[in-house]
């Protein structure tokens, strides 16, 4: 690696942004010493049924969630991006200044082979992996090794082409889907989003 300095790149729908998201970000801010998060609003996927906001509309909740935080940045640059967009693009408009890391869940692992261009991601980035609950039985018969319980074999597989380390993050149960279906049953989503985030849904009355 160069002696750039590292970012992270975090990108989702965020619909909406949660705490959750700000916490794991935090937690790989602080860990691997990242000079600045990127969070990246990505436009509203056609297969996608359940993100009825518009991007502009998810981008001003990433926003103000990341405003009172100097190492958080929204950005907009897939949202501006004529045509289809894809995570390699977005890896290629940092990279000229950066070391990039592209933070995922590790629901996504499986999932990386089929993404476009992958083997230039692979080339591009490092991975910073979300953890995932672990069951007692799995993380037994792993001889307690965190990250070895934590993948399948064919995880293993895809992370060993791969540069990757596991973020160092508290598990918080809180989804995106779990917060739209709680307005909609008109349950309150307080302290599970940010502040500023709560504040737009309840005045915009997103997701009702």
């Amino acid at each position: 690696m160069s002696n750039l300095p590292e970012i992270g790149l975090f990108c989702g729908t965020f619909n909406p942004i949660h705490n959750a998201h700000l916490l794991l970000a935090q937690c790989a801010c602080d860990q691997f010493k990242l000079h600045e998060i990127y969070f990246v609003t990505s436009p509203r996927p056609p297969h996608r049924q359940d993100v009825s906001l518009s991007g502009e509309k998810r981008y001003e909740m990433v926003s103000q969630a990341v405003s009172d935080n100097d190492k958080f940045i929204a950005s907009r640059i897939e949202l501006e991006r004529p045509g289809s967009s894809y995570t390699i693009d977005t890896i290629q408009h940092f990279q000229n200044k950066f070391n990039v890391n592209l933070l995922i869940g590790a629901d996504n692992i499986i999932h990386l082979p089929a993404w476009y261009k992958f083997d230039e991601i692979v080339q591009s980035c490092k991975l910073l992996i979300a953890p995932r609950k672990l069951d007692n039985t799995r993380m037994a018969n792993k001889s307690g090794h965190q990250e070895t319980a934590m993948f399948t074999i064919e995880e293993h597989m895809i992370l060993s082409k791969v540069k990757h380390a596991l973020i160092d993050s508290p598990l918080v149960d809180i989804a995106s889907s779990e917060i739209r279906r709680r307005v909609k049953e008109e349950k309150t989503i307080r302290y599970m989003v940010p502040e500023k985030v709560w504040q737009i849904i309840e005045k915009e009355k997103y997701f009702k």
